[in-house]
């Protein structure tokens, strides 16, 4: 059992395809609880994965996403807990998690450009380090798909599973939660909710660079979507500070659904 992953060095920088994909396998061996599925293949052909929680054949009622190496060590050490705690049968913040799968289920979309975790390759590379993820969800990749088939698989894993509330997690300059235009009634006080979690404001929409896609999501769905920033990424013991900033909201949102 990976009841002590959260000890890998690994995920306090920036991980490696291969250690990324390394890590997901463990998780899912050392977990009967989690299921590691494919969504679909990135610009150079690399697997796009998710990693759901709770029972098979239920749609999730969560989904998070991550978007560049802090999000995506904070979304897995996420998972390794979690693991931990519904196979000890444990509690966090008074909820005994085995009773909350219940009725809900939680999905996890680690990485969202795994092309950007390599070095450039060519120039047939989409995704290359450094790429807008804002971009995915512009009208040109909307009306191509193959222009963009990371935004082609994420957008129709979401709109097939319909959570009820959809994080985008992400480095920025800012912490926060972002609130993007959307019509579901109940949107500005769930994301009031999570940003109280979270200790941090409730953001402008103009201060989220990846807003663009909980608010396509929203949009289309009606359900809640926002950008979770965890600030710059860029200090030594960023992933530390980044998965205690946002521990109480990754594993308290799935209550507000």
């Amino acid at each position: 059992m990976l009841t002590h992953i959260h000890t890998v060095p690994a995920l306090t920088r920036p991980l490696s395809c291969e250690e990324y994909r390394t890590f997901l396998w463990q998780l899912s061996d050392s977990f009967p609880t989690m299921h590691l599925q494919t969504i679909g293949t990135s610009a150079a052909g690399r697997s796009l994965y998710a990693v759901s929680v709770g029972e098979e054949g239920e749609m999730p009622s969560v989904v998070y996403a991550g978007t560049d190496w802090l999000s995506t060590a904070v979304l897995l050490r996420f998972l390794a807990e979690y693991g931990t705690l519904l196979t000890e049968n444990g509690r966090l913040y008074r909820v005994h998690l085995p009773y909350l799968f219940a009725h809900r289920r939680i999905c996890v979309c680690p990485v969202l450009c795994p092309d950007a975790m390599e070095p450039a390759e060519g120039a047939g590379m989409v995704n290359r380090a450094g790429a807008d993820i804002a971009a995915y969800f512009a009208p040109d990749c909307r009306d191509a798909p193959e222009k963009c088939p990371e935004a082609s698989a994420l957008r129709q894993y979401l709109l097939y599973g319909e959570p009820s509330l959809f994080c985008l997690l992400h480095a920025g300059d800012t912490e926060g939660v972002s609130i993007p235009p959307q019509p579901a009634p109940r949107a500005g006080t769930v994301g009031r909710l999570l940003s109280r979690m979270l200790t941090e404001p409730a953001l402008p929409a103009a201060c989220d660079p990846v807003l663009s896609i909980p608010a396509w999501y929203a949009g289309e769905s009606g359900h809640p979507a926002y950008g979770i920033s965890l600030g710059s990424g860029k200090e030594e013991d960023s992933f530390y500070r980044g998965y205690a900033a946002v521990r109480e909201l990754l594993f308290s949102a799935p209550l507000l659904v």
